[in-house]
């Protein structure tokens, strides 16, 4: 993961897995997004948790309101997760010599880990009912009809790999048949294509090392 101060780092789990946390009720996802996020992810490899948890990575500083309000933000926030069933652990992160980081582990909803294998082994159209893809990244009403718009079509292009959308899928294999240099159709494949790459651990896992000879990750 590339971590820039005042700029969000969009992967894989940011976009399927991290809005799953409205499971446990809006009032987690509503309290983070007043925060100024950098990233989220599915580990740490500086620390050990054997639990399947979701990484958020926040930035204590913040140009848009006061230094002290936003601390005491920070501070109201860490008061009131510690207190939740779902917390597993918070600390100050040093991804670099300058840098104002905290990260906050949240422990993924217990009986929903189907959820998070399929993730990992890159099956996204197995990871959610159809209602629940509905129901957890619908469409939603914005004041800011533009921000809506924009919002909104993100919402869709995610439904569609969720959903495993058969346009979705065909762009998809038209950008392995790029990237890898092949004219691979459909019908060569032992399993369905899914509409998105698999993750890469390098993306989704902060302080990752990369293997040697690991050309994926």
């Amino acid at each position: 993961m590339q971590i820039y101060t005042g700029n969000f780092y969009l992967n894989r789990t940011f976009k399927y897995l991290y809005p799953a946390l409205t499971l446990y009720g809006n009032e987690l996802i509503d309290k983070l997004r007043i925060l100024t996020k950098l990233a989220v992810g599915i580990g740490d490899s500086s620390i050990h948790i054997e639990k399947q948890c979701i990484y958020v990575l926040l930035d204590t500083t913040t140009s848009n309101i006061s230094f002290d309000s936003y601390r005491i933000k920070i501070q109201q926030f860490l008061e009131w997760i510690r207190e939740q069933p779902y917390y597993i652990s918070d600390y100050l992160c040093n991804l670099s010599e300058y840098n104002n980081y905290h990260m906050v582990v949240i422990e993924f909803p217990r009986n929903r880990h189907t959820i998070f294998n399929n993730f990992i082994k890159g099956k996204y159209s197995r990871m959610y009912t159809r209602e629940e893809i509905y129901s957890i990244f619908g469409n939603q009403k914005l004041e800011n009809k533009t921000n809506e718009i924009i919002v909104n079509k993100k919402l869709e292009e995610v439904r569609n790999v969720l959903l495993r959308d058969r346009i979705t899928v065909e762009k998809h294999l038209g950008e392995v048949n790029r990237d890898f240099n092949s004219k691979l159709t459909l019908e060569d494949f032992k399993e369905p294509l899914e509409a998105d790459y698999p993750i890469k651990l390098s993306e989704e896992i902060f302080n990752y090392e990369k293997i040697k000879d690991d050309l994926w990750n």
